[in-house]
């Protein structure tokens, strides 16, 4: 049970130490080791006295903003003391509020703003504080001199900005927040969309083999009959001008034409039907087996020849590209 009394009485001892070195660094003029001491003292042991010499520091240093917010508490520290203990602060506590209606328009402010447009989340800190809410867009009392700002979206770079101000001023300052890159997509070719043919549309008949060769084949064949047959009757009939011109081996000059002209049609007319055989079993073939056959373009140009003369006729196919 003694050992909060203790602890607390070498506080009090701390801080009563830390005051007198913090009050004679600060009539030394050195206020970065005075006023860091008397702060040290006051959370230690917080008296009235040591937060007013805490004030003054922070107002001989520079920084009037944090000078007139410890002014402040000292008045409310004051005011919750009761009987002689706030009497003997009365006449200070005067000297105070005197003090700051002087430094209050000495105090400069600085407002942050944030676009409209900044993404949720985005994060802004003065001086590696954060501030949130209400803190963007109202002027703040800060202290002069330089003062560092972030700002970074989420997913995004922070950005540091310095902002110098002196007594006085009141500065606004529009804070931009660099957005993440978004990585780029490769090109993707367009999806092939193929169309079912719906239920009343007609199914595209399939492609026919090629038989244009067939049927060139068919043609001379019919040919190759058609000439057999007509030198089979011419045929016929020379030989019955053979049988009236001739007697034996006697024949007359027309009986001698008729059997020289008989004998070069039968060999006409048995070349055609050679040939007209050939064509129209060549023709059926191709048509059963269903070959690999030139294309249209290339059989186009066939077509049967017939050629008579004088001593006879000959049929064939004739090609043309």
């Amino acid at each position: 049970m003694l050992w909060a009394p203790i602890a607390q009485g070498q506080n009090t001892a701390a801080a009563e130490a830390l005051f007198d070195k913090g009050v004679e660094e600060m009539q030394a003029g050195r206020y970065a080791t005075g006023c860091p001491a008397l702060e040290e003292s006051y959370r230690l042991d917080p008296m009235p006295g040591a937060l007013y010499a805490l004030a003054e520091c922070d107002m001989k240093w520079g920084k009037l903003a944090t000078a007139v917010a410890r002014y402040q508490d000292y008045l409310g520290v004051v005011w919750r003391l009761e009987g002689r203990a706030r009497t003997r602060h009365e006449q200070r506590a005067a000297e105070v509020r005197e003090e700051i209606a002087r430094l209050a328009p000495q105090v400069p402010k600085l407002t942050l703003v944030l676009p409209k447009d900044a993404p949720a989340g985005t994060v802004v800190k003065r001086n590696g504080v954060e501030l949130k809410g209400a803190s963007l867009g109202t002027a703040l009392p800060v202290d002069p001199g330089e003062h560092v700002v972030s700002v970074q979206a989420p997913g995004g770079k922070e950005q540091e900005i310095r902002v110098k101000v002196e007594p006085g001023d009141r500065k606004r300052v529009e804070l931009v927040a660099e957005m993440p890159r978004q990585p780029e997509e490769p090109l993707r070719p367009a999806p092939v969309i193929q169309q079912k043919p719906s239920s009343g549309d007609a199914p595209e008949a399939p492609e026919k083999p090629d038989r244009t060769l067939a049927w060139v084949f068919g043609g001379v064949g019919a040919a190759g009959v058609a000439v057999g047959s007509v030198t089979g009757v011419l045929v016929l009939g020379r030989k019955n001008k053979v049988t009236e011109e001739c007697d034996g081996a006697a024949c007359t000059a027309e009986g001698k034409a008729a059997a020289d002209s008989g004998r070069d049609l039968a060999m006409v007319s048995n070349v055609g039907f050679a040939v007209g055989v050939a064509g129209v079993v060549t023709a059926v073939a191709l048509v059963l087996t269903e070959p690999n056959v030139r294309s249209v373009e290339q059989a186009r140009g066939w077509k049967p020849v017939v050629v008579a003369g004088g001593q006879g006729a000959w049929l064939g196919a004739q090609a043309s590209w």
